[in-house]
């Protein structure tokens, strides 16, 4: 679990000394302070702000964004294979397929309607 104050000071102290961060409230800004080491300077304190008005506790971190990028592309390499093997199906091959993939008798009906339709316009394009 993520913790954003020590996200805060992480991203701070990458641009400026300091001893640390005090968040009072997260939704009050007039309540973060930032506790500068006497040797920032005026450039450093102000880069320090700058990082600190444009905190967003509910960002993502560096490691949040990977993984979430990771696993939209695997989503996506297991969709383009599903597709490519359905694209080699016959219809009764896809029929099964979708028969498996929806429980709902009534959802199956349309899905499998419009896999069709699908399928067919994507072997006119294919070939």
């Amino acid at each position: 679990m993520k913790n954003p104050a020590q996200e805060l000071d992480i991203a701070i102290k990458a641009v400026c000394p300091i001893h640390g961060v005090s968040v009072g409230r997260w939704a009050d800004r007039a309540t973060w302070r930032i506790g500068f080491a006497p040797e920032a300077t005026k450039e450093q304190r102000d880069a320090a702000r700058a990082v600190m008005d444009a905190f967003d506790p509910d960002a993502p971190t560096p490691q949040e964004e990977r993984e979430a990028l990771d696993e939209a592309e695997q989503a996506q390499a297991k969709a383009d294979a599903q597709i490519a093997a359905m694209l080699n199906m016959t219809p009764a091959e896809i029929g099964a397929a979708i028969d498996a993939a929806f429980a709902d008798p009534a959802q199956r009906v349309i899905v499998k309607r419009l896999a069709r339709m699908a399928l067919v316009a994507a072997r006119r394009v294919m070939r």
